[in-house]
């Protein structure tokens, strides 16, 4: 039941408008973060919520994060790469969408022509109906708010 709602956020995700006109330089981290879905309980499925963002990264690279729910990442526009550690960087490409573990230390970094925005859109999914607590790696922890808007 997870895989599908996962599937149909994705699919939610190719319908909503994206704002182009965010200016990028490739200087420090610029990410802003937009809450599509609160979290909320997945219908016939007791135990789990969901939560969907709008991540548009502006800059080259975001901060080192982990963040307690698994995350699945649909890349709505642009392109970069994912460094999980631990793992070979993953290519980000518009349509394509690949899965953050909970608690994995991750990273994005921007590789879009002409400083172009990567936007990501993060549905997230955990067994807690608390807010998620996001942390940066040497920095501290966020815990209100759009669990990506780390600047």
């Amino acid at each position: 039941m997870i895989r599908y709602m996962t599937l149909a956020c994705a699919a939610l995700a190719l319908l909503l408008p994206l704002d182009s006109s965010r200016a990028a330089d490739s200087g420090k981290p610029k990410i802003s973060c937009k809450t599509i879905l609160p979290k909320a309980a997945i219908p016939n499925d007791p135990g789990f919520f969901v939560e969907i963002e709008e991540v548009t990264i502006a800059g080259r690279n975001t901060h080192r994060i982990f963040h307690e729910p698994a995350a699945y990442y649909y890349v709505a526009s642009g392109s970069g790469l994912l460094s999980i550690d631990g793992q070979p960087d993953l290519p980000l490409v518009t349509g394509s969408v690949a899965v953050v573990p909970s608690r994995a230390v991750h990273q994005v970094h921007n590789t879009s022509d002409n400083n172009a925005p990567l936007v990501i859109v993060a549905t997230l999914l955990e067994t807690s109906q608390e807010h998620v607590l996001t942390g940066i790696v040497d920095g501290p922890d966020v815990t209100k708010g759009c669990s990506h808007n780390i600047q």
